[in-house]
């Protein structure tokens, strides 16, 4: 039986790759609420991991300051991806 909504907090990056807890767990509560609000976190930056730390460090506050928060909604499921320095 559907009732309200659910919040899962994750803490590992739901974007480095597919099959994660947190998806089938997400996944399986769609079907039991009506809403799911899942929050998980990602890397600082968006560039390669082998850039210089001179590089990183502009690209990650740039990230951190403008681009904080990435809202995805897929069906019933809104993820709000966090960056994490």
């Amino acid at each position: 039986m559907k009732t309200d909504r659910v919040l899962l907090i994750v803490g590992q990056d739901m974007q480095s790759a597919f099959h994660q807890r947190g998806e089938h767990l997400s996944r399986f509560l769609a079907r039991c609420f009506v809403e799911v609000d899942l929050i998980s976190v990602t890397k600082m930056y968006d560039s390669p991991n082998t850039d210089p730390v001179w590089k990183k460090a502009p690209l990650g506050i740039r990230d951190i300051l403008f681009k904080c928060v990435k809202i995805i909604c897929i069906g019933n499921v809104t993820s709000y991806v966090v960056r994490f320095p």
